[in-house]
């Protein structure tokens, strides 16, 4: 029985030694030198990329959407006439109130006798008049793209109008 507690002590020397020499060994302070260095240079290099890819006041990377922007205020002498499109009563005299308040002569409010179910709000200008209908569009939260010219039968529907705003569902809250 000797023997066998010998041997079992022999095997918790062994045991015991075997698991001092597997404990992680510190760096040395060359090895956190270099792991310092490596994360400084990526602190760099990720702050320089942050740097070049920002944009800044002389070099603007794009223009900012005039979509629902505020605009600039407008001539207070232009006349908008409004038509609605669509079958949600009140909406011509709404968006009439907003271009109103907005500094544009109120025109003609009415209903459009053949169309009852526009999606899009369109704003239709006469030659000269582009950026006044960009200003409404702008006060309605029109999209730019329906800012158009406008053919002979919205001059004729603008009952001498320069600005012609024509409601979608899209105006309807």
């Amino acid at each position: 029985m000797t023997d066998f507690i010998h041997a079992l002590e022999e095997q918790l020397i062994t045991a015991h030694r075997d698991r001092r020499r597997r404990r992680f060994a510190l760096p040395s302070w060359r090895t956190g030198a270099v792991l310092v260095a490596a994360a400084a240079a990526v602190v760099v290099a990720v702050v320089a990329v942050l740097a070049l890819a920002s944009p800044d006041d002389r070099h603007p990377a794009a223009k900012p959407p005039a979509h629902r922007a505020t605009p600039a205020p407008v001539a207070r002498e232009l006349t908008v006439t409004v038509i609605n499109a669509t079958t949600v009563t009140g909406l011509a005299r709404a968006a009439a109130d907003t271009l109103a308040a907005s500094g544009f002569r109120q025109g003609t409010v009415t209903n459009d006798p053949n169309e009852h179910n526009r999606m899009h709000t369109s704003v239709y200008y006469e030659d000269g008049y582009r950026e006044q209908a960009q200003a409404a569009a702008g006060f309605l939260q029109t999209a730019p793209d329906e800012v158009l010219f406008a053919p002979g039968p919205v001059r004729e529907l603008g009952n001498g109008a320069r600005i012609v705003v024509v409601l979608g569902r899209d105006f309807a809250p």
